[in-house]
């Protein structure tokens, strides 16, 4: 059985591939061209899908090209790791291009930002944002939990470590006291093993979670610029995982 990283690079209609710019930059047939940011590889922007490290990350930007209606489209996709490699913050992330003054619609979501424009050379314009933690966040929004309200940073190192350690070793309810929201969705989650670290466990689970809702929160996207071109809505705000689900309710691992 194909992986889900091969299926879905395969869905691309791209013909030859990906050709990257000098920018990082690409064009995928005459439509739509992309700019990919993945601070937890290196902070220069890559142009293709095929050279995304993380595969959650992939397959979430593959899913969204592949679902793109007919319109020609220039998307920034940028990722946020669930735990920074180290103590040291990532690189400053590019600022958000601003939204296209002839723009029909916008979306605006904590996964998206993008401007949609319709008439006879549709168009959209934007930034998706894969942000492991806010998955979590989202998760533990859903079970009940309250996330810590700070997903745009990701976890130190020593931090998601400390708190995975006393989680393993603390009995009972007492080893959630005090933990975000998301954390206690994942730790509760996440698989014990009588070997290996416990939060290296939970931050492979945590890809694992990513991995499945990689197509999900594409079809998020590309269901929500659909409607921006199909409709005659100025603007489609969702504030928040609750109001994502009143439009699918495929959003829950």
């Amino acid at each position: 059985m194909r992986s889900l990283r091969s299926s879905l690079l395969a869905a691309i209609p791209i013909g030859a591939g990906l050709a990257a710019s000098a920018a990082g930059e690409a064009r995928i047939g005459r439509d739509v061209r992309l700019e990919i940011f993945e601070p937890a590889a290196g902070a220069d922007p890559v142009g293709s899908v095929e050279r995304i490290g993380d595969p959650a990350f992939q397959a979430f930007a593959a899913a969204v090209v592949a679902g793109l209606p007919p319109a020609s489209a220039t998307l920034r996709f940028v990722a946020l790791p669930l735990v920074t490699s180290g103590d040291r913050p990532l690189p400053p992330l590019p600022a958000d291009p601003p939204a296209g003054a002839g723009a029909s619609c916008r979306i605006t979501a904590p996964w998206f930002d993008l401007s949609v424009t319709r008439g006879g050379m549709p168009a959209v314009a934007g930034t998706l944002r894969w942000n492991l933690r806010q998955l979590l966040s989202d998760q533990a929004a859903l079970a009940g939990l309250a996330p810590a309200g700070d997903a745009a940073r990701p976890f130190a190192r020593s931090s998601f470590d400390r708190l995975a350690d006393l989680h393993a070793a603390t009995p009972g309810m007492a080893a959630s006291a005090g933990l975000p929201g998301e954390l206690r969705w994942l730790f509760g989650h996440a698989p014990r093993s009588a070997f290996g670290r416990f939060a290296d466990g939970a931050e492979a689970f945590a890809t694992t979670v990513g991995e499945r809702l990689a197509p999900r929160y594409a079809r998020l996207a590309t269901l929500l610029i659909g409607r921006c071109l199909k409709g005659d809505e100025r603007r489609i705000a969702l504030a928040d995982i609750h109001a994502a689900r009143r439009l699918t309710r495929d959003l829950t691992y």
